[in-house]
């Protein structure tokens, strides 16, 4: 599974924990806000700057083979163990250049996951009394994330 992938299952998953927490766990959570800020903004990041770094990834490997004369449909499989420390032994096909590739509409809702995953966190907080609603506000506008008028009012 992609890293952009695990990344954004984890923070989503770990901000939801917060949503079954006793209040004073949530307060204590809420005393890393900014640390969950960054972690949203970062997240958000990395999906959002996907597309980019795929195509500089797909731009240097036709560079190299066409720099190296690489036969791409070579079939002799890379072994992912046998000379290094990376582990697995996993077979890798030379002509598989996209196997990577991670679809558009799952980093759309991976993105989702996390944006609604910390909409739902402030929600919390500000249900609890941990937080103002202008400060929620505040919150989603420095990640670039909506809310609806009616809410944190």
């Amino acid at each position: 599974m992609a890293y952009t992938i695990r990344l954004a299952d984890e923070v989503a998953a770990t901000l939801g924990k917060q949503l079954t927490m006793n209040r004073f766990q949530l307060a204590g959570q809420f005393a890393n806000i900014d640390f969950w800020v960054d972690e949203v903004k970062h997240v958000l990041s990395v999906i959002d700057g996907y597309s980019a770094r795929l195509a500089l990834l797909e731009s240097a490997q036709q560079e190299y083979i066409d720099k190296h004369d690489v036969d791409i449909t070579d079939e002799r499989p890379y072994s992912a163990g046998s000379q290094n420390n990376w582990g697995g032994g996993e077979q890798v096909p030379r002509s598989e250049l996209d196997r990577y590739r991670v679809d558009p509409e799952l980093l759309k809702a991976k993105r989702q996951k996390v944006a609604d995953a910390f909409y739902y966190v402030l929600r919390r907080y500000y249900k609890e009394g941990i937080l103002t609603g202008q400060a929620a506000k505040d919150l989603l506008t420095n990640c670039q994330l909506n809310w609806k008028p009616d809410d944190f009012a």
